[in-house]
C-alpha cells in the first residue's frame, strides 16, 4: 500500500466515516479496524520501537499495538466530528468541568500528547474565553513527500482555532513571549508539556514510572511570572462509546518559579498509569529519558 493511500485511509476515510456514526457504533467499528486491519500500523511500530530503544518493558506488544491504534482512530474521529460540525454536542456531561467552578481566567492549561482533549478544551474556551493552543510550526516543505499529512495538519489547525476561538501560538522565535503576552492580556493558553527535550531549551528532571525523565520547564517560569491560574487536563474517548474520560485539576497560581513542574510530572504519571497506549510520544521516549 502506498503512503498516499495509507494517509487517505487513516487520516480521512476511516475517521471521517466514523464521525458520522453514533459514539457506540463508531467505537465498535474502530475496535474492529484496530484488531483486524493494518490501519495506523506505522505509528504503532514506531511507538514499540521507541519503547524498545528505551528498554521500556511492554508486556504484551500485540495488545499494546491494538490499543494504541484504537486510541489514534478514536482521537481522529473526535477531530473530524468538530471539523464536520463545530457546534456538535460534547461527549461528556457539563459536570466534567466542575473542578473549574471557582477558577477565573486567565488559565494556563497544561495537557499532554495523550488521547484526545479537544472537546474538553472547546468547553473550557466556551466558559472562560478565547484560548490559544500552543503548537510546533509546520511548513509544506516538511511534508513534501506526504501531501495529505500537510492537508490534514492544516485542517486540524483550523479546527482547533475555531474550537478555541483564538489563533494558535507557534513555538520557536517569540513563542514564549507570545504565551506570556496572551496570559497577561487575560486570554487563556493551552500547552502540551511532553515535548522532546531537544526541541526546547531548559529542562528539569523527574522520576515517572520509575524512570528519569527530562521535561521542558519554560512554562513553569511563565506561570509564575504571569500569575495565571494553572489547570491540568487529560481527556480520552471511551473505547466502548460511552462518555469521554475527563480529568481536570485547578491548581491556582504558582508561588515560585519551579512550582509547576511536579504537577506536570504527576500528570504524565497519571496518563501512563491510566492508559499507556493513549500516549502518542512513545516513538520519542528515548529523547525524554535522562542520560545522566
Amino acid at each position: 500500500m502506498s503512503a498516499t493511500w495509507r494517509d487517505r485511509r487513516d487520516l480521512f476515510l476511516l475517521p471521517r466515516t466514523a464521525s458520522a456514526l453514533s459514539a457506540a457504533a463508531a467505537a465498535r467499528a474502530l475496535r474492529q479496524v484496530a484488531a483486524h486491519t493494518n490501519a495506523y500500523s506505522e505509528e504503532a511500530r514506531n511507538a514499540l520501537a521507541g519503547a524498545r530503544a528505551a528498554q521500556w518493558v511492554i508486556d504484551d506488544p500485540q495488545t499494546f499495538s491494538t490499543r494504541f491504534r484504537l486510541q489514534l482512530a478514536l482521537g481522529y474521529r473526535d477531530n473530524w466530528r468538530l471539523m464536520r460540525n463545530p457546534q456538535c454536542a460534547a461527549p461528556f456531561s457539563a459536570q466534567a468541568l466542575d473542578a473549574l467552578n471557582a477558577t477565573r481566567a486567565p488559565l494556563l492549561i497544561i495537557s499532554l500528547h495523550w488521547a484526545s482533549a479537544i472537546f474538553a478544551l472547546r468547553e473550557i474556551a466556551r466558559r472562560f474565553g478565547p484560548t490559544h493552543f500552543v503548537s510546533a510550526p509546520f511548513t509544506r516543505e516538511e511534508f513534501s513527500t506526504f501531501p495529505l499529512r500537510f492537508a490534514f495538519a492544516n485542517r486540524m489547525a483550523g479546527m482547533i482555532e475555531k474550537a478555541c476561538n483564538a489563533p494558535q501560538i507557534y513555538t520557536g522565535g517569540g513563542g514564549a513571549e507570545a504565551i506570556a503576552s496572551a496570559l497577561q492580556a487575560g486570554r487563556n493558553v493551552c500547552a502540551l508539556i511532553d515535548v522532546p527535550p531537544h526541541q526546547v531549551g531548559a529542562t528539569s528532571t523527574h522520576v515517572i514510572q520509575g524512570r528519569t525523565f527530562q521535561l521542558p520547564n519554560g512554562l513553569a517560569r511563565i506561570a509564575y511570572e504571569t500569575g495565571a491560574n494553572v489547570v491540568t487536563l487529560l481527556s480520552a474517548p471511551d473505547a466502548a462509546g460511552g462518555d469521554h474520560f475527563v480529568s481536570i485539576n485547578s491548581l491556582g497560581q504558582m508561588l515560585h518559579p519551579n512550582a509547576l513542574m511536579p504537577h506536570c510530572a504527576a500528570l504524565l504519571e497519571e496518563a501512563l498509569t491510566r492508559e499507556p497506549a493513549a500516549w502518542t510520544m512513545w516513538a520519542h521516549l528515548p529523547d525524554f529519558l535522562s542520560q545522566s
